[in-house]
């Protein structure tokens, strides 16, 4: 059942708004969309004759469900982007991230990618946990997995939450420009290693994989989406999406 504080649209509405856009590539943004799986399940049915393509957040448990990947699929979803956030299964347990295993990870991309879905693994980096190793750890999962693409994200505990207070009692919050509080900034001094030394990790994790990784799997998997390649509508995402990448603070601050 989902979260009595969730609120939930109609699937009609969805439908309506869906049928009302021009554009035939969508980003649904919602990251909350799976928690409620008979909802999310009656969606995608009804969305599935306007023959929309479309990318979604999604989280690691996805594949639980053996009808859900398929319901996906068919009704139009090319993408995923999966919080996958870390390669340490001792960095999940000490961060309670409860829905992630590591060594699952494969199965559910490789029913991904069976379904002819690409997978956008997106990563965090300054964990207590992180050391200096966990930057080439990180590589070797994203290249044995065999992501499509993945986003690096710096860890970024939010004000007025208590993950925030941990770190003020530690005296690890670097300034208080909320600006800056966007995952592409360090704001909290890592435990085991120097700030410089974790952005340094993530650019050169980055600077490696897109000289070695990235074309080789855009190349692969082009043949598969040859009707969302031809849409001018991915193309303006794709451009839009990869300028603010390489204007990214990650690679640039």
């Amino acid at each position: 059942m989902p979260d009595a504080g969730m609120r939930l649209r109609r699937p009609g509405e969805v439908v309506e708004e869906l049928r009302a856009l021009p554009q035939s590539i969508i980003l649904f943004v919602d990251d909350n969309v799976f928690c409620a799986r008979d909802y999310v399940r009656e969606v995608l049915r009804a969305i599935t004759p306007l023959g929309k393509r479309w990318w979604i957040q999604a989280p690691t448990t996805i594949h639980e469900d053996p009808e859900l990947i398929p319901l996906m699929a068919g009704s139009g979803c090319y993408a995923v982007s999966i919080g996958f956030q870390t390669a340490s299964d001792l960095t999940i347990r000490n961060e309670r991230i409860v829905q992630n295993h590591v060594l699952q990870y494969g199965a559910l991309v490789r029913e991904l990618h069976r379904h002819r879905i690409l997978v956008d693994g997106t990563f965090m980096f300054g964990f207590d946990s992180d050391d200096r190793g966990t930057f080439e750890a990180t590589g070797e999962l994203i290249a044995g997995l065999g992501l499509d693409t993945y986003t690096f994200y710096f860890l970024t505990p939010y004000p007025g939450t208590e993950y925030f207070a941990q770190f003020e009692r530690e005296g690890r919050i670097l300034h208080r420009d909320w600006s800056r509080y966007d995952w592409d900034h360090v704001v909290v001094r890592p435990a085991q290693m120097s700030v410089e030394e974790l952005r340094e990790g993530v650019r050169r994790l980055t600077a490696r994989l897109d000289r070695g990784y990235f074309l080789k799997n855009t190349l692969r998997h082009l043949p598969i989406h040859v009707r969302s390649w031809a849409s001018p509508g991915l193309w303006k995402l794709l451009v839009s999406t990869g300028w603010s990448y390489w204007r990214s603070p990650i690679l640039r601050d």
